[in-house]
């Protein structure tokens, strides 16, 4: 009896990416998503303002709404 192959099953996503030729692009959008979350996430928790955070940043309040802006730059 032959084994039946599960038709959805096929490459990974890394295999798809790079075959598509964009793994980069995939990847920085990826972290840039990662730490705006980690920096929501601790500005809710310390309940900090944008500016109080780009303060601790040592930072403007413009350059920390770039970062937590998921599409710029992107």
């Amino acid at each position: 009896m032959t084994k039946k192959k599960h038709p959805n099953v096929g490459s990974s996503l890394e295999d798809f990416l790079r075959e598509e030729g964009i793994t980069d692009t995939a990847t920085s959008i990826a972290v840039k998503r990662v730490i705006a979350w980690q920096l929501k996430k601790a500005m809710s928790e310390r309940r900090l303002t944008k500016t109080a955070m780009a303060a601790l940043m040592d930072t403007t309040r413009a350059q920390l709404d770039r970062v937590l802006n998921p599409k710029d730059g992107t």
